[in-house]
């Protein structure tokens, strides 16, 4: 709790396992605690496997 690196890694497990919802709350989490480049790529991840929203996926990915 409060480790970028958990939040992260719980993130990826939780995308890996389609827990949408589990996985975007810890990348956000992630992000909030320390902006960085890993984190916005999750989030991209997390949204072409949930929905697929282009736009959406482009946004994550201008962030960094």
């Amino acid at each position: 709790q409060n480790n970028v690196e958990s939040s992260l890694v719980v993130a990826r497990a939780a995308l890996d396992a389609q827990e949408y919802r589990l996985a975007r709350q810890e990348a956000e989490a992630a992000i909030r605690m320390q902006p960085r480049e890993a984190g916005y790529l999750l989030l991209a991840d997390i949204e072409e496997a949930e929905t697929a929203d282009q736009g959406r996926i482009r946004q994550y990915l201008a962030k960094w």
